[in-house]
């Protein structure tokens, strides 16, 4: 068996207004020929194919038209491709997502919105539970069974009726969350099952945030752990862009987003292929790199380098002179204002393939070296104290640097109510 595992699309996803479709579709046509290429048995999608819950037309009809292309692919490809496994992600709007099923050959093509109605011990409930959330393949010597998790939130956890009737007065939301996952997880799998995927769309184990994908925390708990996985032959997981490897063995891997979707992120993107080796009884992940259509440039420079550095950065991805070219972030240390410096930064990038999307000039003498902390001291601090942080680094006047803290707390303070509430 072998596995082609991809997530975080964000068809229709935007940078500061410029469009990022013609890059996306150039993806799926590289995935397309992976796909005929690599021959894998299954597709798995998982989450954030759109980038908002109501995606313009383009986005839609883009991955309708992916769908249909992956049926004739495995029509015309001796039917290598067996299955497609699509996910919900915390961008998507779940029934939007799902409702091309009724038109999608069932057998090829399942689609999984959300966790949704009441599960309870009954043998026809789990048994439907199962149905829904999972697919299973025979083979000779083993049984796999794929679970599907779409992202969820706390209250569709705690409002579940099998919790409240088992919950204690005294038991946290912690507490409550773990004791239903670990139901979840139990009655998913089958009895004749040997072998067990997940496919999930959350925070998971000790994840490297990105930069981009973090607010999705469930209350009580920072992500859920892979303890609770610890027999699992594999766990595809999607939502944080950039592609890590949580466990190798069995692996606990996120392929990443397949294109840098903010100048903090990596431009090297992966898809991962992973096959079951008989000899070792665990599937093996293989990284296979995506072609980086349109380069994300970030650059810090001064007045006398800027042209220098730039065109370093540039000449790292040559394909980007004949294709779609690349979008910069230019960052420029001054020891005094200079109002000219903006008009030749443009001067110089008119005839190159660089965009120039976001443009800062930073006077030397007002950079505070006493604000710069090391990523052990930020994971310390309070999210207010962050925010903090951010603002000393804006040039602000003190009144309102007081109305945004101000504005920050009550806005902190009503999440709080209402993930108590939920």
């Amino acid at each position: 068996m072998r596995i082609l595992h991809t997530s975080d699309w964000h068809l229709g996803k935007k940078l500061f207004k410029k469009e990022r479709m013609p890059e996306q579709v150039l993806f799926l046509q590289w995935l397309l020929l992976t796909i005929e290429e690599r021959k894998p048995d299954i597709l798995v999608i998982a989450g954030d194919v759109f980038d908002t819950p109501i995606p313009t037309t383009e986005s839609l009809s883009v991955f309708f038209q992916f769908l249909k292309d992956l049926e004739k692919l495995s029509e015309f490809n001796n039917g290598s491709l067996k299955k497609v496994l699509v996910l919900a992600g915390n961008h998507d709007s779940a029934k939007l997502l799902e409702s091309p099923r009724p038109f999608l050959n069932k057998s090829f093509c399942k689609i999984v919105g959300q966790l949704e109605g009441p599960l309870s011990k009954e043998p026809e409930d789990i048994e439907a539970w199962q149905e829904r959330f999972s697919v299973t393949i025979n083979e000779e010597d083993r049984v796999t069974q794929l679970c599907l998790l779409p992202f969820f939130r706390t209250r569709e956890i705690l409002n579940n009726p099998w919790i409240k009737e088992t919950q204690e007065k005294e038991d946290h939301d912690e507490v409550l969350i773990l004791t239903a996952l670990k139901f979840w997880i139990k009655n998913l799998i089958k009895k004749e099952t040997t072998h067990k995927i997940l496919i999930g769309h959350h925070l998971y184990g000790s994840f490297m945030a990105s930069g981009s994908e973090q607010g999705v925390g469930l209350s009580g708990i920072d992500s859920i752990p892979l303890g609770l996985f610890a027999d699992w032959h594999l766990l595809l997981l999607g939502h944080i862009h950039k592609n890590q490897i949580l466990r190798k063995s069995p692996p606990a891997i996120y392929c990443g987003s397949p294109l840098p979707l903010r100048f903090s992120e990596s431009n090297d993107k992966k898809v991962y292929i992973y096959e079951y080796s008989k000899s070792s009884e665990e599937f093996i992940p293989e990284a296979v790199d995506i072609p980086c259509y349109r380069p994300l440039l970030r650059v810090l420079t001064d007045e006398t380098n800027f042209q220098e550095d730039i065109l370093k950065e540039f000449r790292k991805y040559p394909q980007s002179e004949k294709g779609l070219g690349c979008y910069l972030e230019l960052t420029i240390k001054q020891n005094l204002p200079n109002k000219d410096i903006l008009d030749n930064v443009r001067l110089f990038l008119k005839d190159l393939p660089i965009d120039l999307i976001n443009f800062y000039a930073q006077i030397k003498n007002d950079i505070k070296e006493s604000n710069k902390v090391n990523l052990q001291a930020i994971n310390q601090k309070s999210t207010q104290e962050l925010f903090s942080l951010y603002l000393e680094e804006h040039e602000l006047m003190p009144e309102q640097k007081l109305t945004l803290k101000n504005s920050f707390s009550s806005l902190l303070q009503e999440q709080s109510e209402e993930n108590h509430e939920n």
